[in-house]
């Protein structure tokens, strides 16, 4: 590191040279930087379940659903049922072009408009539309609302059982892959109907709510939530550094350094991840602030360097020198350690995290390399500010004095304290950690007052959950389901699950609907006939439309759908435990019982973050801990650098337990980001302690003045490392603003443990270095 600080110091120059070019090829690519609005990062990569979710959507079809919600005192009126109408017409021919083509995306919709009724007539099955035409008359609009609401699979799922409120499920395709505006333009589409029969309704005097909600919709408020996020951190972010800065330093330089390698190395992640392909989502859309505040940190170390060197009464060359000789091992190791950490995330197999921890140490990597080339040479083109004189530096001077004296007496004299209080936090925390729940569902990213909320809430309090699962039961064999033991058991199972969600549909119910209506609708016979000739014929009288969702075209393997609202993946795992041991009760052995959907992905996800967290926690805590045994040539005291760095880690844990914050994609990163943060100012106080101890040879000095020169800089990067973190509580996600809350605790904490534990645990031990061993007197 010696020989390139002293060949970057040489040559400003090309170094600034080297970077503008640098910056230009990174800015190229940037208009191309995509942002990603799905949940299907959360997922699992590889996962077979996947696959089988995919197969499972090619037989009972796409799942992508979106939901007309209409609310009034009465359904079946001349006027809204007219706007269903219109409505549900006009969402079928939505055309899309895709590849210069015409493509109709919406493969099935499902209203009062649409659906067939079953009617039993003198001994044959009247199966026509519920609605053939819309109605004026009293007499036939009661007649429309007896039929409605005496079908159970229209019941909770297209219409309320009070009548009040009626929904138009539209099932879309998928995203073609780079069709960007694809959910935009559906989610447009569609809420120019919506407007259009709001207004026609108002104009009528017919007092109606109309709203859309589902995936698509979803997926644009979270596309414009992401970039109203990135609009607002940066602005904010810059303020506050801009305030730390100058509080610390009282100088313009000090100021304009550390945003401009912060803003270049922004630059140049974001460069690369549009050049690469990566997106930018509801994780990594905090990327730009936390690499402006953890680049600061580096360059205030550096400027905290410059200055005692001029202090000294060295010349300005001379300092410059100085500072990047002295600094240029320190910031490596800290950059190393930092991205090494982060890199950790990588091995993670839920996608966001890992892109998180690829962009991020891609992004540390970049702020290194801006560093060692951007602050000497700005600092030979520029001139000494007037602040870093001792005159000017004279009251902040005394004032760090005085806490470093305070803090150096309580290390000394009052160490059984610090054990004391470090054990009982350490404890707490342990306990808090145990109450971590994991939970990968999408919906909680989301603030309860937001729209998303909002609305699914209404949905689910008017008519059923705007939440799916599918429960597929596989014979095994053709025709199998017919069977009356296993279509028994899915009106068993059914009903059972109708005691815990909002709304199930299974063949079962179209079964018992036809043998009721051909037994002149008497409700005894409400029931799955015993003859399997019968079930077959009356399967054979549906039309097709109405059971593929839930049958397949060789009645081998059947589908359960259960609409529900239920939030939190740990929660949905409760209710598949339920759901597995009944199915098991019900179901023969030979028959295979099996749960998908996005809820049940997610809840893997969850599960994993658990294990990937342990795994991702373990393998930086190794890999920082054999960078400083290497350093110090002493496992010994890379296990004290350990000590003062778990400290934040435990506390971070035992916050989500007792404050209820579940381990979500975000705030699962918030450990490993602690780690590798705060393991960097240990880092530099290990290392001037070192320096320090070699020319006094007393530890007590040694601490002393290491903490006289290293505290202005840590307390500086720690404060601003909070304060940094807290610019994400103004977030849209609720996952950005308990992460933001975290990680400033954590920053905190680990400010803290630096200052109180690090130098308690050295002066316990000998400190073994790369050059000797120091045996010192106490």
């Amino acid at each position: 590191m010696k020989t390139l600080m002293s060949s970057i110091i040489k040559h400003p120059f090309i170094c600034l040279t080297v970077l503008l070019v640098l910056t230009g090829f990174a800015v190229i690519p940037l208009p191309g930087l995509i942002i990603d609005p799905s949940g299907e990062g959360m997922m699992v990569s590889g996962d077979p379940d996947k696959d089988y979710y995919e197969e499972v959507k090619k037989i009972f079809g796409d799942d992508v659903l979106v939901t007309v919600c209409i609310t009034s005192d009465n359904i079946f009126q001349e006027e809204i049922l007219q706007s269903i109408e219109n409505i549900s017409d006009k969402i079928g021919n939505i055309t899309l072009n895709i590849d210069d083509e015409d493509v109709e995306v919406v493969t099935r919709v499902i209203s009062l408009t649409t659906v067939n009724k079953i009617v039993g007539r003198e001994g044959y099955l009247d199966i026509n539309q519920l609605i053939d035409y819309i109605p004026s008359g009293p007499d036939e609009l009661e007649k429309i609302k007896k039929n409605a609401l005496q079908n159970e699979t229209f019941l909770n799922d297209i219409v309320s059982k009070d009548g009040k409120t009626a929904a138009i499920n539209t099932y879309i395709q998928a995203s073609p892959p780079g069709y960007l505006s694809y959910n935009h333009e559906i989610k447009n589409k569609i809420q120019e109907f919506i407007d259009i029969e709001a207004k026609r309704l108002k104009k009528q005097g017919v007092n109606a709510e109309i709203f859309q909600i589902g995936l698509p919709v979803i997926k644009v408020e979270v596309a414009e939530y992401i970039e109203n996020d990135l609009r607002m951190f940066m602005p904010i972010c810059i303020t506050v550094s801009l305030i730390i800065l100058w509080f610390s330093f009282r100088t313009i330089s000090a100021v304009i350094i550390p945003l401009t390698t912060g803003m270049i190395s922004v630059a140049w992640t974001l460069g690369i991840m549009s050049f690469v392909g990566y997106p930018i989502n509801v994780i990594s859309n905090a990327l730009p602030v936390l690499l402006i505040v953890v680049g600061c940190t580096e360059d205030i170390h550096m400027l905290s360097e410059y200055y005692h060197q001029l202090k000294a009464g060295n010349e300005k060359h001379i300092a410059i020198r100085n500072m990047s000789i002295k600094c240029g091992l320190a910031i490596f190791l800290t950059s190393l350690t930092t991205t090494l950490g982060f890199s950790a995330l990588i091995c993670n197999k839920i996608v966001m995290i890992r892109e998180f921890g690829i962009c991020s140490a891609i992004g540390l990597i970049c702020n290194f390399i801006v560093t060692i080339l951007f602050v000497p040479t700005f600092l030979q083109w520029t001139r000494v500010p007037k602040s870093f004189t001792t005159v000017s530096k004279k009251k902040t001077s005394l004032i760090m004095g005085s806490i470093s004296d305070f803090i150096c007496r309580i290390v000394v004299h009052k160490r059984v304290f610090i054990i004391i209080g470090t054990a009982m936090v350490i404890i707490l925390a342990v306990f808090g950690t145990f109450k971590v729940r994991p939970d990968a569902d999408y919906t909680n990213f989301f603030k309860k007052n937001s729209s998303i909320r909002v609305k699914l809430d209404k949905l689910h309090n008017r008519i059923s959950g705007g939440k799916s699962m599918l429960i597929v039961i596989d014979s095994g064999q053709e025709g199998g389901i017919a069977g009356p033991e296993i279509m028994t058991a899915i009106a068993e199972f059914q009903d059972y699950l109708n005691q815990r969600f909002d709304k199930t549909i299974s063949v079962a119910d179209y079964v018992k609907i036809m043998h009721r209506e051909m037994n002149n609708g008497d409700k005894e016979f409400f029931k799955i006939p015993t003859s399997r000739e019968l079930i077959s014929q009356y399967l054979l009288l549906m039309d097709g439309d109405d059971l593929e969702r839930v049958l397949d075209s060789a009645h081998s393997a059947a589908c359960i759908i259960v609409r529900h609202n239920i939030i939190g993946s740990w929660q949905v795992n409760k209710e598949l435990d339920a759901i597995k041991d009944m199915s098991k009760q019900l179901f023969p052995k030979y028959v295979q019982v099996k749960i998908t959907g996005i809820d049940i992905l997610n809840k893997k996800a969850g599960d994993y973050m658990s294990k990937g967290q342990i795994m991702g926690l373990g393998l930086g805590l190794v890999i920082i801990f054999f960078i400083i045994s290497i350093l110090f040539l002493s496992p010994w005291v890379g296990f004290l650098a350990m000590i003062p760095n778990m400290i934040p880690i435990l506390l971070n844990f035992g916050i989500m337990g007792w404050f209820h914050i579940p381990l979500s994609p975000a705030t699962s990163i918030v450990a490993i980001i602690a780690l590798g943060i705060a393991v960097d100012d240990t880092i530099h106080f290990m290392v001037r302690f070192h320096k320090e101890l070699k020319n006094t040879n007393n530890q007590d000095e040694a601490i002393s003045r290491t903490l006289k020169k290293e505290l202005l800089p840590i307390m500086s990067t720690s404060i601003a490392l909070a304060l940094g973190f807290c610019i994400l509580i103004s977030s849209n996600f609720v996952s950005n603003i308990c992460f933001g809350y975290l990680a400033a605790i954590a920053m905190l904490v680990a400010l803290v443990s630096d200052l109180f534990v690090t130098p308690g645990l050295l002066l316990a031990t000998h400190l073994f270095s790369s050059r000797n061993v120091l045996k010192v007197k106490n």
